[in-house]
């Protein structure tokens, strides 16, 4: 995959890149990955008890890297990234040959990296098929609204609820990269006329919600995936999913 075209990203496009960490076992693939990452990754990555945890790790930050180099002239093995106060990455100042935003999010059977050009970007990715108890949840964490939304549907549609709200809010506070500093019950999200998510926000947050678009995608039948972008002036949201196994596949995802 070497020889592919780098990648062009408009003002308003968000790529959004999924892969499955499982379906990569392949020895000598995995190597590649393990040396693109510096000594502090390696050490982080071997810190984590659990082997699925390890691989999924491995994986998720080979996907960063490589995804990254579909849009700039950098290897995987050469990118560097910072983090803010609250922990959010970023690339590192060196880095920055193009104005890149990206977020990363795992879980059980998947990874997803969320690209896009200016503005925040957030993403997370969740396994809908759990079974919990959801209105707890929803009282603990989510707004009144949402927790009243969720104990009105049928029980049959409650879990799948749960979790989109669930993505959606994890999207809009990694796009924010304040971390869970911001109150999980000081916005809501509802549907708005075009099909898509809208959020509400409270005055305390100091934020607009017209800023703000957010997607919800399906990259298999047993996830879910929320994306929070910023708007650009002047352009509207237009997204695009691919799966990839990276430096060995990729396809855009219908």
């Amino acid at each position: 995959m070497e020889n592919l075209p780098q990648l062009n990203l408009e003002p308003g496009q968000v790529h959004v890149w999924f892969t499955c960490p499982e379906d990569i076992q392949d020895p000598d693939l995995l190597a590649s990955y393990h040396s693109f990452l510096t000594e502090e990754e390696k050490e982080k990555q071997a810190r984590y008890i659990m082997p699925w945890h390890r691989h999924t790790s491995l994986v998720s930050r080979a996907l960063v890297r490589c995804v990254l180099s579909r849009y700039a002239a950098v290897k995987p093995h050469e990118w560097r990234f910072d983090k803010n106060n609250y922990g959010k990455p970023g690339l590192a100042e060196e880095c920055l040959l193009l104005p890149l935003q990206f977020n990363l999010a795992h879980t059980h059977g998947m990874a997803a990296c969320a690209v896009t050009l200016n503005g925040s970007v957030g993403v997370d990715v969740e396994r809908w098929d759990r079974q919990r108890d959801f209105d707890r949840l929803a009282a603990r964490y989510f707004s009144s609204y949402e927790a009243n939304l969720l104990k009105e549907v049928p029980e049959y549609a409650k879990r799948r609820l749960f979790f989109n709200i669930w993505t959606l809010k994890e999207s809009y506070i990694k796009a924010r990269g304040v971390g869970l500093s911001m109150g999980l019950d000081l916005f809501s999200f509802e549907v708005a006329e075009n099909g898509h998510p809208r959020i509400v926000l409270d005055p305390l947050l100091e934020d607009n919600p017209e800023a703000w678009a957010f997607r919800l995608l399906t990259p298999t039948e047993h996830h879910v995936a929320a994306l929070a972008v910023e708007r650009q002036p002047d352009f509207s949201c237009e997204v695009q999913s691919r799966y990839t196994i990276p430096l060995i596949h990729e396809e855009i995802m219908e």
